[in-house]
């Protein structure tokens, strides 16, 4: 719904103060979308994919193919722009390189945020999320929990943002019952 792909069932999703779908388009144009699970096309290369990309936001094919040159020669995968997606998934099992675009793709959303645009990104990986956002919004069963700053939660509930999330999500205190859980542990 955040990125305008479903429609709510109630309710509206506003940005800047207005309703996205007034504007869908104008508004995918400023949005960046990380997911956590690449709902990719396998059957396209590297570089169709992010053809696609580039001619859905209306890109101009010139600029477009110089970009997705220099994306893919940064990510290291220019020598590879002609495998498909479901190939270089399954090449890309935790090496030295996939750690690296990881750690780029992490350091990019982070830049793009200082520079003002809006990175939306998805994830229950929130070791990642405390690195690379800087506002959260937590839901539990479709309803906002909390929304803040991640300094902010960490601060309110004085854990890490991992534990605030189970102890906001589940209402569960987590660092009490892994003391509970060592101490069962250790005992004769």
């Amino acid at each position: 719904m955040l990125t305008g792909l479903l429609e709510p069932t109630r309710g509206v999703v506003l940005f800047g103060g207005h309703n996205i779908r007034d504007d869908l388009a104008g508004y995918r144009k400023r949005l960046g979308y990380v997911p956590e699970e690449p709902n990719l096309y396998p059957y396209l290369t590297g570089w169709e994919y992010l053809e696609l990309l580039g001619t859905l936001r209306g890109m101009l094919q010139p600029s477009l193919e110089k970009k997705i040159d220099s994306l893919l020669e940064l990510y290291s995968l220019h020598p590879h722009r002609h495998s498909t997606i479901r190939i270089l998934l399954k090449r890309d099992a935790p090496t030295h390189s996939s750690h690296r675009r990881r750690s780029n793709l992490q350091e990019s959303c982070s830049g793009l945020g200082q520079q003002g645009e809006l990175v939306f990104y998805c994830s229950h990986v929130l070791e990642v999320v405390e690195k690379v956002c800087s506002d959260v919004l937590i839901l539990r069963q479709g309803k906002v929990i909390a929304q803040d700053s991640v300094e902010n939660i960490r601060k309110i509930l004085g854990q890490s943002l991992e534990h605030s999330f189970l102890h906001l999500v589940e209402d569960i205190d987590t660092i009490s019952i892994a003391r509970d859980i060592v101490a069962v542990m250790s005992a004769a």
